[in-house]
């Protein structure tokens, strides 16, 4: 009777699956669909590229995108849903603003969002991604500007002008900056350009609004990036916070402290 050898090591087998929540799921596609966008661009990109990336099967991708554009639109949603907390969360413990100097600040951060995005700046700002509606439009790109400049406009930072049309043309200004640099324009040139534009569209001392006939008026209530609104008053003469571009947050205190609930 012959003596079994030494028994010889399997190789490891395939992993596992993973079962996940389909949100979850849905999310893992989106968020590689990202880093694949990002480093190919969309016509480098094919789903299995994407389901790759997420370690499931192909057929999945069907199960949560019906098209390919679909994806993209969501991909779109998603950055842009991340850049709007990100937002939010910047200013959620603030007490008080220089709006101003934050204009500035945030103008560089969506130029740097923009560039950074690398091959998905086209996917999701050209062609069908971004000529698809939000299905809520508190998620497009306008809306996080229109936010900030309610904010400024509250503060007494900013003009009272018509807040959608002023935020539609500065995101549109901020998109073109960024194609701007992209097509091989100097960043720094571009940069102090889209500044000054930016700022001469907000002074209050150029800008007019029927909102702000006269000074002391109400001006109509804006809300807030979690959905609350807040009253706003167009500073009369004398008014310490005109021409202040500061102003103390609701809940601060009079060092720019938070106030205890």
């Amino acid at each position: 009777m012959s003596t079994p050898g030494p028994r010889v090591p399997r190789g490891p087998g395939p992993a596992p699956r993973r079962r996940l929540a389909p949100d979850a799921r849905r999310t893992e596609l989106i968020e590689a669909a990202v880093q694949v966008l990002r480093e190919r661009g969309p016509d480098a990109c094919r789903v299995e590229d994407v389901t790759a990336g997420a370690g499931t099967a192909k057929g999945n991708f069907y199960r949560y995108f019906e098209t390919w554009d679909a994806l993209l639109v969501a991909v779109r949603n998603h950055l842009l849903d991340t850049y709007r907390d990100d937002l939010a969360q910047r200013y959620a413990d603030a007490g008080r603003i220089d709006w101003r100097s934050g204009l500035d600040a945030e103008i560089d951060r969506f130029l740097e969002f923009q560039l950074d995005l690398g091959g998905l700046h086209q996917a999701i700002f050209h062609g069908a991604a971004a000529r698809a509606e939000p299905s809520d439009p508190s998620r497009s790109a306008a809306s996080s500007v229109a936010w900030f400049i309610s904010a400024g406009i509250a503060d007494g930072a900013f003009a009272a002008a018509d807040v959608e049309v002023t935020a539609t043309l500065l995101f549109a200004l901020l998109h073109a900056a960024a194609d701007a640099i992209l097509s091989g324009m100097a960043r720094d040139r571009v940069r102090q350009t889209t500044l000054r534009l930016a700022h001469r569209m907000l002074q209050p001392d150029i800008a007019t609004s029927p909102d702000r006939e006269q000074t002391g008026t109400d001006i109509p209530a804006r809300t807030h990036l979690d959905g609350s609104t807040f009253s706003q008053r167009a500073p009369s003469p004398g008014d310490p916070r005109e021409g202040d571009g500061t102003h103390d947050l609701p809940g601060s205190d009079d060092r720019g402290g938070r106030r205890p609930p």
